[in-house]
């Protein structure tokens, strides 16, 4: 029976070869040793850029098939989770498309947003800038590949 990881907890990642399920003999003394730590963030959606923001609200409300949790517009939506505990799908309005793979990025909270950032550097992110909207606060941080992801404050939207 598998349980959730856990904080803390140590588990070693054996290779397994697709097709055989048995593992993979050439790679096997190639082992991770995984540490799960204390969660620095809460992912609260996963946000779209987009340029024309009527257009893409009522598509992806119709794909999603959710309604509207939130809106200032025209900037920003942010859509119902499809079930409890379910991640919100958010658009955001870019005047200029996002090139390459950053047209999708995480949302996420913290109870302390400044002790978070200090996590997120520590572990080899970085922060790129801080940023405010109609009264809305929000960090912009990547990951040590430069993928960026925000961090707003517990209950921000």
């Amino acid at each position: 029976m598998l349980r959730p990881l856990r904080a803390n907890d140590r588990h070693e990642l054996t290779l397994v070869h697709r097709s055989a399920r048995q593992p993979v003999d050439r790679v096997a003394e190639v082992s991770y040793d995984v540490v799960m730590s204390e969660r620095v963030v809460t992912v609260a959606s996963v946000v779209i850029n987009v340029r024309d923001y009527e257009r893409q609200k009522a598509f992806w409300g119709a794909v999603l098939g959710s309604d509207v949790a939130q809106e200032f517009a025209p900037w920003f939506v942010w859509f119902a989770p499809q079930h409890p505990g379910g991640i919100s799908v958010a658009l955001q309005t870019v005047e200029d498309p996002t090139e390459g793979p950053r047209r999708l990025h995480l949302d996420s909270v913290a109870d302390d947003v400044g002790e978070a950032k200090a996590r997120i550097i520590e572990l080899g992110g970085a922060h790129v800038e801080d940023r405010e909207m109609a009264g809305f606060g929000w960090s912009v941080m990547t990951d040590p590949e430069g993928n960026e992801f925000c961090i707003a404050a517990s209950g921000a939207h």
